[in-house]
């Protein structure tokens, strides 16, 4: 992506900030985890796919053609993961390590799926939900990597339906990593609200550790 030839990834300073979410612990933001790395080559280099009228996405995973049902009902659909590439691999291997670096006393998470999202616009956006699928190891962080237009992401406890506080909402600045905890998507869903004003375009690397990880990852623990 581009013409830096060094390593972006995980470079930036600290700024960390950090988000109770009881009963699981707390979302770890870092404003500045990634330098060098424009939205305009993730757009022209990622294989998008439209699934949807609210945004853009594909799927990458460590091989070519893993089926991934996501949704409810008639929002219900089916993925087949393109396989890694470079800068997808990059990202984990960063994600990875930072997360480990503030938790020593835990295995780092091995991610091997991310979804990538890329919303055009203000109107671009993205629904309540969980990431709470069979697949997913529920006790592996994910982590969200975003890249252009800061926007919001919201977040509230399963059942809530009052308004959003502030502090259930954290702007994803460009170059940013924010970690949802393990357990989170159990007791929480999330979102991407519609902008309220002009925006630009803004894709996200969405990290996630599928269950065969968590199996790999036990086996080495023994």
């Amino acid at each position: 992506m581009g013409n830096n030839t060094t390593n972006p990834w995980g470079t930036g300073d600290r700024g960390d900030r950090l988000f109770p979410v009881p009963p699981v612990g707390s979302i770890l933001y870092r404003e500045r985890f990634v330098t060098g790395v424009r939205v305009e080559d993730l757009i022209s280099s990622l294989r998008w796919e439209q699934h949807t009228p609210t945004r853009m996405e594909v799927f990458y995973a460590e091989t070519e053609g893993k089926a991934y049902t996501y949704g409810e009902n008639r929002g219900r659909r089916t993925y087949y993961s393109k396989q890694v590439v470079p800068p997808i691999d990059a990202a984990m291997v960063a994600a990875s390590a930072l997360f480990a670096e503030g938790h020593p006393h835990l295995m780092p998470p091995q991610f091997d799926w991310c979804f990538c999202n890329l919303y055009h616009d203000e109107t671009n956006h993205l629904g309540w939900h969980s990431d709470d699928s069979e697949d997913i190891d529920p006790d592996s962080p994910i982590a969200i990597i975003s890249f252009g237009q800061p926007r919001e992401l919201w977040w509230r406890p399963k059942g809530f339906t009052g308004g959003i506080p502030d502090e259930w909402k954290v702007e994803l600045a460009n170059g940013s990593i924010l970690y949802m905890p393990p357990r989170f998507q159990q007791t929480h869903e999330h979102r991407i609200p519609k902008g309220g004003r002009r925006m630009t375009p803004r894709v996200s690397l969405t990290l996630r550790c599928s269950r065969k990880s968590n199996k790999n990852r036990s086996k080495k623990e023994k």
